[in-house]
């Protein structure tokens, strides 16, 4: 064999390890995304059945506290009846959550465009908070009519969960939502006066599974923002937090006018 074929042969040879060395790496790469989204994946199962037992737990409790009562405590069982809601509230809330979330990683997030008022819609969100939460002040300005094109649940469900969160981190304290509109802007912004959002966790808020705080007892799976951001991007708009640590936050909507973009 001449010197110039064993040349070309470790050249090869030499080429085709360096070859399967990188497939190894990108298979180990690989490997490594699919060990982490199982352990997302079985995290956040855990999550959600820990999340739901809880107000099952109280439901189930408090049916059986129903049952045991006279006939004549008509009183007392409205007060019971109220609780069962605000915790069937709660499961629907998880479960839309949980659709969501599903429905969005999927990419079948689709959207049923229809004309209404954000303004009377807002009005109705922040109504129904009032009464799951007759402690905590709610204020609501609407500046003029903010009619425009979008999916009345999507834009519904996204207002909810911000002001979900501004109650859940607001410390009891009073949460106010703006809703004020341009040419081709409806903007809503939430504020309220509680934890607040250090700098460096403006955007992180908004990734899935997170939350302003990592107390355990913190209700909720950490998506509500994230859905929020990503039904708010699929009309063409964009949400942004505002705040600093102590002193309270404000989200942002901007929806365009005219809908999806």
């Amino acid at each position: 064999m001449r010197d110039g074929e064993a040349a070309d042969i470790v050249l090869a040879l030499t080429q085709h390890v360096e070859a399967l060395k990188k497939e190894i790496a990108a298979r180990r790469e690989v490997e490594r995304k699919l060990v982490g989204a199982l352990k997302a994946r079985d995290d956040f199962v855990g999550i959600a059945a820990h999340k739901l037992r809880n107000p099952l737990n109280v439901f189930h409790l408090t049916l059986q506290l129903l049952y045991r009562m006279p006939n004549d405590s008509v009183s007392d069982i409205r007060g019971i009846l109220d609780k069962l809601r605000l915790q069937l509230n709660r499961i629907n809330s998880l479960v839309d959550h949980l659709l969501s979330v599903t429905r969005i990683r999927a990419g079948k997030l689709e959207l049923h465009l229809e004309t209404f008022d954000l303004g009377e819609l807002i009005k109705e969100v922040t109504h129904r908070f009032a009464e799951l939460h007759p402690d905590i002040s709610i204020l609501v300005r609407v500046d003029g009519r903010a009619a425009g094109i979008w999916d009345r649940f999507r834009i519904d469900q996204a207002v909810s969960n911000i002001i979900s969160n501004a109650i859940k981190y607001g410390g009891g304290r009073p949460v106010s939502v703006v809703v004020t509109v341009n040419e081709r802007l409806a903007i809503v912004s939430v504020r309220d006066h509680g934890i607040g959002i250090a700098p460096e966790d403006r955007e992180r808020i908004f990734d899935r599974f997170e939350r302003a705080t990592s107390q355990s007892n913190t209700e909720g799976l950490g998506l509500g923002l994230w859905i929020a951001k990503r039904v708010v991007e699929a009309h063409g708009g964009r949400i942004a937090a505002q705040g600093q640590a102590g002193r309270g936050a404000v989200f942002t909507m901007h929806l365009p006018i005219a809908g999806a973009g």
